[in-house]
C-alpha cells in the first residue's frame, strides 16, 4: 500500500509540473520526488482464478446479479480491468464486428484501443442489448436506481464477495477481478507478446512478464522436449 500511495503521490506531482496555476506558470517547477525509488514487495502474491473456480462462479452468476454474468465473462475473456469494464458503453461495443472499443479515459493508463471478442461475449452482450433496449452511450452496467450512473467499483467487489459466498470457494487475499486479468495473460502466454499486450490492453510487455504471467511445469517441460540442438554453422 506504501508503494501505491507513492506511485499516485509522484504522478500527482508530475502532473503538477504540466498544469497552470492561472497566472501564466505552472504549478510546481520540479517534481521533489522524482528519481525516488518506490519499495517493492521481495516476494509478492499475485492468486489466479482457476478456469474450475471460474466455472463454478458463473454458474451462480444469476443469483448474485443480472449484471455480474456478463461482468464475468467480458473479465475472464477480454482480460481488461474492472474499471475499464464497468464504464464501457453500448457505444463502444460493435457487436457486427465483434469488437469492443477501450476508452482511454476509462483506462488505468490511458490506453485507448479495440480488441475483438469471443463468441460468448458476443451472443450474452447481444441478449443483454435486446433485454435492456438501451443503445448509444447508455452504460452497459449503469448503477442500479440511476442509470445516468456506471456502476460503482465497490458494487462489483461486492458482487465477486457474493458469487464466492454462493459458491463455496474460499476468499483469497488479492484474489479478486484482477486475477482474470493474471489467468488471461497466463493462458496466452504461448501467443507474440505484442498481441497480447493488445489484447489485454498493456502497453508494456515487461508490466505483462513482470507481473501478470505465471511460468508453470507444463510449459517448461513442453519446452524441453521440443528443444532442438545447435547443429555446426559453420561460424566461429
Amino acid at each position: 500500500m506504501i508503494a501505491y500511495d507513492l506511485q499516485w503521490l509522484v504522478a500527482l506531482l508530475n502532473w503538477a509540473t504540466t498544469a497552470s496555476n492561472g497566472a501564466g506558470a505552472v504549478l510546481l517547477d520540479r517534481n521533489p520526488l522524482k528519481g525516488l525509488e518506490l519499495p517493492r514487495e521481495a516476494s509478492p502474491t499475485r492468486p489466479m482464478l482457476s478456469d474450475d473456480e471460474d466455472e463454478v462462479m458463473r454458474g451462480v452468476s444469476p443469483a448474485v446479479h443480472p449484471y455480474f454474468e456478463l461482468a464475468l465473462l467480458i473479465a475472464h475473456d477480454t482480460g481488461h480491468r474492472i474499471g475499464s469494464i464497468r464504464k464501457l458503453r453500448w457505444s463502444d461495443v460493435n457487436l457486427e464486428q465483434r469488437l469492443i472499443h477501450w476508452r482511454a479515459d476509462n483506462d488505468k493508463i490511458q490506453f485507448a484501443h479495440d480488441t475483438p471478442i469471443t463468441d460468448d461475449v458476443s451472443k450474452l452482450l447481444a441478449a443483454r442489448c435486446r433485454s435492456t433496449l438501451r443503445i448509444g452511450d447508455a452504460w452497459i452496467f449503469p448503477e442500479p436506481g440511476d442509470p445516468t450512473k456506471p456502476c460503482d467499483r465497490d458494487t462489483f467487489s461486492w458482487w465477486w464477495e457474493e458469487a464466492e459466498r454462493r459458491a463455496a470457494i474460499p476468499h483469497v487475499a488479492r484474489r479478486g477481478w484482477h486475477s482474470l486479468r493474471r489467468t488471461f495473460a497466463s493462458e496466452l502466454k504461448h501467443i507474440p507478446l505484442k498481441d497480447l499486450c493488445e489484447l489485454g490492453g498493456w502497453k508494456s510487455a515487461d508490466t505483462v512478464i513482470e507481473c501478470y504471467i505465471k511460468p508453470d511445469e507444463a510449459t517448461m517441460r513442453d519446452a524441453l522436449a521440443q528443444r532442438k540442438p545447435i547443429r555446426n554453422s559453420g561460424t566461429a
